[in-house]
């Protein structure tokens, strides 16, 4: 039928804003991207499964439309800040790309973060507190903070850094792993699941940690990293 017997219809239907249209992705998914991004550090290769698990346990469930209903977006949840540089498109442009995409700039934001010497010296243990440093316990440092993550390190202790929810880089680290929730009977209402970065993006969507500000809202990873540095990081 013409549009021209309905102009006010037709008028609304350019205005109506673009639906991201959900994709779940497989873990096996996200670690091919990883090995086919150009900007994915040959440590991000080594370690794509981590990427994986950060991805489906912890921030999106592996789906690529994501939002947090606060500052994050895409499988890996990235916020608007860094959506900007890395992606150089807007957040709901974002959310409609294709998973290598997703990827591609997520892996050049973590392949900067994990310039720090503090992510640099974590590595370097090879063990902490009596557990391997693995993929999973380093994608938990950056993710929750840089200088939280020096906090934890300085004390030798896993529990030396504990973020509001009492969620600690090892508690996330073991629910990157096992895909269980760090603090099961700990809930809060839809949208604050996540920081992000991560550096990055923050804690996801699943609900059980995050760094949080004054107001009891889950903080972008840029700004939790910031905070760690002003807590005494020593950096």
């Amino acid at each position: 039928m013409s549009s021209r017997f309905f102009p006010r219809l037709s008028k609304l239907v350019w205005l109506l804003p673009a639906v991201a249209l959900a994709a779940i992705v497989s873990s096996a998914d996200i670690t091919q991207a990883i090995q086919n991004s150009p900007n994915a550090s040959a440590w991000l290769k080594q370690n794509a499964q981590a990427v994986a698990n950060l991805a489906i346990n912890v921030e999106s469930g592996g789906n690529t439309s994501a939002f947090n209903g606060s500052c994050c977006y895409g499988v890996l949840q990235m916020n608007r800040t860094n959506i900007a540089k890395y992606a150089g498109v807007t957040p709901e442009q974002y959310r409609q790309l294709p998973l290598q995409a997703q990827i591609d700039a997520w892996s050049q934001l973590t392949a900067d973060a994990m310039r720090s010497g503090v992510v640099r010296q974590l590595i370097g243990l090879g063990t902490f507190d009596g557990r391997a440093v693995d993929g999973n316990l380093v994608l938990a440092c950056v993710q929750l903070g840089i200088g939280n993550c020096q906090r934890m390190i300085n004390s030798g202790s896993c529990r030396g850094f504990a973020d509001s929810n009492g969620t600690s880089i090892c508690d996330m680290a073991d629910r990157m792993a096992n895909g269980r929730p760090t603090n099961p009977g700990n809930t809060h209402p839809p949208g604050n699941g996540s920081g992000s970065t991560g550096g990055n993006g923050g804690t996801g969507l699943g609900g059980n940690s995050c760094p949080r500000d004054a107001t009891g809202a889950c903080m972008e990873v840029s700004a939790a990293m910031q905070q760690g540095f002003l807590q005494g990081s020593g950096m």
